[in-house]
């Protein structure tokens, strides 16, 4: 059988989804007739209904109900009837009791993934950056017994991790610190992965090379570094959001099946992983999910990336009839924010929305209002600061403080004054391309002047 669907077809098929994600319910040909098709009778979209029903895109629950989607219909729905946009409007805000400095990058994913559990009502899914992509920053250890050392371990991320690992008796609190100053100078910036690579390398080739205190150091940073872990840490919210959905609500054996998933969490990690070696937005639906467990719902995954590399994914998991438009919003500003960090050299950016939230709690500079291609409302965009100390950025508040007055002399066209102000901000700190940036962007309009409809918005042509 032809299973290419005419237009009366398609149409008939994404009204009648449509109307089943809201009402949760089969839906009948009068309905679809009142609704969508007064031209078209009744038995007319039955007739359509039947050859769809034919081609694997409906079934019917019994003989006298209307029809529901099948994984094929939602498929279809999906890659040929939805327009998803480059950088949705939906914003995932974060509340600033949930938020502390000493959180961190994990801290900023947990509150995102809350939020788009809170906001979009399904169950958010965010694995984390895996420890072996993480860049090394900073590593100490301190003696706290006999034989017994802890290891505080910090990323680039500000991830902090800590540890007891065994040491040599005789290892004092001096050459501790000796061998942190060592392994901190050979290895900051390398990610772990790198590092574990590294010492392989050195100690079975090279030992007979080192002297005793670095021969410590190496085997002291495989306990921290040498294990390879089981895949990435799952954060999971709005689990329950399962329970209000009518398709789980009497069905106790799949609720049991699909909480044990849930928790156990290697199951999605895999799943997960799976999406973290796909372009662009991953939707999989129903039986697409190999795991049995899932096989009733749908995900909607989107990976986030730091320095262009590619270090997680967030996700909605729900049941297969949910809004798919809306939840790919969502999953996508959470994913795509972390994405235009490349643009304007930055680790964490934030919106507007959520700025206006976080005040007070972070360190942030304003960086730009940007017009993303197919809308037409600005976007303020942020960044929070937080990660960086003084070597990373000299003397942050008083090059903020003239990076600031850039931004608002650059927003009034006042190119002398701004790109004053912003070489100011190089003076202090001269790694800092965003300036640099901006720079450039005065030298280019006072060349060639924008015009009196100046309002300081930057026109974003690619995604």
């Amino acid at each position: 059988m032809n299973t290419v669907l005419d237009q009366r077809s398609q149409s008939i098929l994404v009204e009648l989804i449509r109307d089943h994600i809201e009402e949760a319910e089969p839906v009948g040909s009068r309905t679809l007739a009142r609704k969508h098709f007064q031209k078209l009778s009744p038995a007319t979209i039955r007739n359509v209904m039947s050859d769809l029903e034919d081609m694997g895109y409906l079934h019917r629950p019994h003989v006298s109900a209307g029809r529901v989607p099948t994984d094929q219909g939602y498929r279809f729905f999906v890659n040929h009837l939805m327009s998803l946009p480059d950088l949705p409007e939906v914003e995932i805000s974060h509340s600033p009791d949930r938020i502390s400095k000493t959180q961190g990058f994990d801290g900023v994913l947990e509150s995102a993934c809350s939020q788009l559990s809170e906001n979009l009502h399904q169950t958010g899914l965010v694995m984390l950056p895996s420890f072996s992509s993480t860049r090394f920053k900073h590593i100490d250890f301190i003696k706290v017994g006999q034989s017994e050392a802890l290891a505080v371990f910090y990323s680039e991320l500000g991830i902090l991790q800590n540890k007891i690992i065994p040491i040599e008796k005789d290892i004092t609190q001096d050459q501790l610190t000796s061998i942190s100053k060592f392994l901190n100078e050979e290895f900051s910036g390398k990610t772990i992965k790198t590092i574990r690579q590294e010492l392989l390398h050195r100690i079975q080739t090279e030992r007979e090379h080192y002297n005793q205190l670095i021969s410590r150091a190496m085997e002291l940073s495989t306990q921290v570094f040498g294990e390879e872990e089981q895949g990435g840490e799952l954060l999971v919210e709005g689990a329950l959001n399962f329970l209000d959905h009518p398709e789980f609500a009497g069905d106790l054996d799949k609720i049991k099946a699909l909480f044990k998933a849930l928790e156990e969490k290697t199951k999605l990690i895999n799943l997960l992983d799976l999406c973290l070696q796909q372009d662009g937005l991953t939707i999989l639906i129903g039986e697409e999910n190999v795991e049995e467990e899932i096989t009733g719902c749908s995900l909607i995954a989107k990976n986030y990336e730091l320095d262009g590399n590619r270090i997680g994914t967030i996700a909605a998991f729900g049941p297969k009839r949910m809004d798919y438009t809306l939840i790919g919003d969502g999953v996508n500003l959470a994913a795509r924010l972390e994405s235009a960090c490349k643009t304007y050299s930055a680790r964490i950016l934030i919106s507007e929305h959520t700025f206006r939230k976080l005040r007070g709690t972070y360190r942030v500079r304003d960086v730009d209002l940007v017009l993303v291609k197919g809308k037409t409302k600005p976007v303020g965009i942020y960044e929070v600061l937080d990660y960086h100390d003084n070597s990373s950025f000299p003397d942050l508040m008083e090059a903020v403080g003239h990076f600031n007055e850039g931004i608002a002399n650059y927003r009034d066209a006042n190119w002398d004054k701004a790109t004053a102000q912003f070489t100011e901000t190089l003076r202090f700190n001269p790694q800092d391309r965003l300036s640099q940036t901006y720079i450039d962007r005065c030298t280019h309009f006072k060349a060639q002047p924008p015009g009196d409809a100046w309002n300081g918005v930057w026109v974003m042509t690619s995604k």
